[in-house]
């Protein structure tokens, strides 16, 4: 009979684990009337079952009212520098064990979240503007660090994105906060919204070996004259190295390794044709392209048609930033505490 210890989790289990991390939110009790652990409790249940605050209240025998709690988490969560650097620490109270130990594949991402109707004055600084999507053209953004670990997905860093901010000011702050953490960076995985020159130069002047989705520039392949550019490049019917220049007015430009990998796609998107990838990189010409694309693709990590941040996402039509903030923080929180227990509790320790 075999001695291996075995573990079974509870709903009350990782509740209170939640509870207990994100006690640790500056927040305080109003009086009499709503105490903090309501608010938590709000919050956690909302987030786990992914509806909205009111509905949440409603469903919640003894909750405050959804108005109750929203306003008392706006008042008292204002300052959103002070919330961000709350919400990294409760990230990373739950390190997986091993973590430091050798040198990890880190993927960087973008998250959009819509912001719809005019954005507010006060606004205006937190929302950004990118290609329209969901009928509008204002978004909340954020950026994020985490690692793939033994097949889990794992968020390290969380940074908001402001109007105006450099791409690469928001990797470096990124990956400052994954250097505080003592996580050795083996490989860079770079979601497409930060290519540009400055991000691409910063990380070959660093010598970190990168994985980036290059953006199609130039005039498109209808275009009188041709096309140019990454849209020339990406009329490609097979697969090739080449080395590719990146050229801005005001950064001037880079030179870097592209990969262009072509597949077929086969009926995917009622599509046919021949496709090519195209992929900026540096330090990993040595491999070999469709290992390029694997590794790339690996970045989404195990749940790659359920994004990590909407599994746990509270549903709001708010457009306060500190109240989006918080429940983007609090998804990524629930899904690492998840995370974490399955690793370091439920997981048994096996060859291979």
């Amino acid at each position: 009979m075999s001695d291996e210890s075995h573990y079974s989790l509870n709903s009350t289990d990782v509740h209170e684990l939640t509870i207990q991390l994100l006690s640790q939110l500056p927040l305080e009790a109003r009086g009499g009337k709503v105490q903090v652990e309501d608010l938590l409790n709000v919050l956690v249940f909302a987030a786990s079952l992914r509806i909205s605050i009111n509905q949440a209240c409603c469903d919640l025998e003894g909750a405050p009212t959804g108005a109750t709690v929203l306003g008392e988490l706006a008042r008292q969560l204002d300052d959103l520098d002070e919330l961000e650097e709350d919400l990294n620490q409760l990230l990373v109270k739950l390190l997986l064990r091993g973590l430091g130990e050798k040198g990890r594949r880190v993927a960087i991402d973008l998250v959009r979240l819509p912001y719809h109707g005019s954005v507010q004055s006060e606004h205006e600084g937190e929302v950004c503007r990118s290609k329209a999507t969901d009928g509008t053209t204002h978004f909340f953004t954020y950026a994020t660090a985490y690692v793939v670990l033994r097949g889990r997905r794992y968020t390290l860093a969380l940074c908001r994105v402001r109007k105006g901010d450099k791409m690469v000011e928001v990797l470096k702050t990124l990956m400052g906060r994954l250097k505080t953490l003592g996580v050795k960076l083996s490989l860079l995985l770079v979601d497409r919204g930060f290519y540009s020159v400055s991000v691409i130069r910063y990380l070959i002047a660093l010598s970190q070996p990168f994985i980036m989705a290059a953006t199609r520039r130039g005039k498109k392949a209808d275009d009188p004259g041709g096309p140019t550019g990454t849209f020339a490049i990406a009329q490609a019917k097979s697969s090739y190295w080449t080395s590719y220049t990146l050229c801005s007015t005001q950064d001037g430009e880079v030179s870097f390794d592209l990969a262009v990998v072509c597949r077929n796609l086969n009926g995917k998107w009622d599509r046919h044709e021949r496709e090519a990838l195209l992929y900026a990189t540096f330090g990993v010409r040595d491999r070999s392209l469709g290992w390029v694309k694997k590794t790339y693709r690996g970045r989404f990590g195990i749940e790659y048609s359920h994004r990590q941040l909407n599994q746990a996402r509270i549903r709001t039509s708010t457009r306060n930033p500190a109240l989006r903030l918080l429940f983007v923080g609090v998804a990524l929180v629930l899904r690492n505490v998840w995370v974490w227990l399955h690793a370091e509790v439920i997981a048994l320790p096996r060859q291979g």
